[in-house]
C-alpha cells in the first residue's frame, strides 16, 4: 500500500455526484515545473474556472495547506475548465495545473485516476527534460531553449516539431499519461522543454511556444473563443510573452519553491 494517495474531488457546483465522468476535446496538462508554469501564464486566472482539485494525501496533508486552495504556496493539482461556460454538459477544452512532483511508483495509478473522472479525445502533456539526462548522438553539447515532442499519433512525423531522440525516453507521469492514453484509444502529445538547472528560466518557457500553432491546429467549431484568445495573444505578441513568463517564475519564487524543479 502506498503511503501516498491520489484524490480526485469536483467542484460541488460542476457535477451532481462526486464519481462522475467528465468529457472533453481536449486535455492541457502541464507537469510541475515548466510545463505547469508555460499553461498558467497562457491561461491566465480570468480566463479559467476551477472545477476540480486533485490531491496526493499523505500524513502531513493539510499542515501548511493555506484555505485559499489557488494560493500559489499550496502543493495542489488543479483542473479548470476553459470554456465560455464551464457549467456546460461537454466541455470542449480543460486544463491540468500540477504543482506537485510526482513520484514514480505512483505515476501510473496517478494517471489513471485522472482519466477515471475525464475522458478526452486528445491529451497534451507538457514537462520539463533535464540537461544532465539528454543524450546527443556523438557527445554532442546543446543549449535550452531546446523542444522535442513524442506522440501517440500516426502523422507524428510531418508533425514539424523535432521527436525525442534515441536513446533518451521519458518516465514518470509523462510517461504514464502517453501510455495510458494508448491504451484508452485517444491522442496523445507531449512536449519537452530542456531543462539544464535547478531554476527555471524564461527561455525554459520560452521553447514551448512553436507548440502554440499545433494548438491552434487542434480548434474546432466547438472551441470556446476564451481558448482561442489566450493563443492568438501569445502567438501575436512573443516579446510580451517573455515578459509574462519572467512575472510567472518571480512569483512563484517570491512565495513558494515550486519554481524549482
Amino acid at each position: 500500500v502506498y503511503k501516498r494517495q491520489p484524490l480526485f474531488v469536483w467542484s460541488r457546483n460542476f457535477v451532481q455526484s462526486k464519481n462522475e465522468t467528465k468529457s472533453t476535446n481536449l486535455l492541457l496538462i502541464g507537469l510541475q515545473g515548466s510545463g505547469e508554469c508555460f499553461l498558467r501564464t497562457l491561461f491566465p486566472p480570468s480566463k479559467r474556472t476551477l472545477i476540480a482539485s486533485f490531491f496526493l494525501l499523505d500524513s502531513t496533508f493539510g499542515k501548511n495547506f493555506c484555505s485559499n486552495i489557488e494560493d500559489g504556496n499550496n502543493a495542489s493539482c488543479l483542473i479548470y475548465s476553459l470554456t465560455n461556460d464551464p457549467l456546460e454538459k461537454q466541455s470542449s477544452a480543460f486544463l491540468v495545473l500540477c504543482r506537485y512532483e510526482i513520484p514514480p511508483e505512483l505515476s501510473n495509478l496517478w494517471a489513471e485516476t485522472l482519466f477515471h473522472h475525464i475522458h478526452p479525445e486528445h491529451v497534451v502533456i507538457y514537462d520539463k527534460l533535464f540537461s544532465f539526462r539528454y543524450k546527443l548522438p556523438n557527445w554532442q553539447t546543446i543549449e535550452p531553449p531546446l523542444l522535442r515532442r513524442l506522440s501517440s499519433n500516426s502523422n507524428k512525423e510531418n508533425s514539424g516539431f523535432p521527436l525525442l531522440e534515441s536513446p533518451n525516453f521519458v518516465d514518470g507521469p509523462a510517461a504514464a499519461l502517453l501510455t495510458l492514453g494508448q491504451v484508452k484509444g485517444f491522442s496523445s502529445d507531449l512536449f519537452l522543454s530542456l531543462v539544464d538547472s535547478q531554476q527555471l528560466h524564461a527561455h525554459n518557457l520560452h521553447a514551448y511556444i512553436p507548440t502554440l500553432t499545433f494548438l491552434s491546429s487542434l480548434t474546432t467549431s466547438s472551441t470556446s473563443s476564451t481558448f482561442k484568445e489566450c493563443i492568438q495573444s501569445f502567438s501575436s505578441n512573443q516579446s510580451t510573452a517573455m515578459q509574462s513568463f519572467g512575472r510567472t517564475l518571480q512569483t512563484f519564487a517570491q512565495g513558494s519553491n515550486n519554481v524549482f524543479l
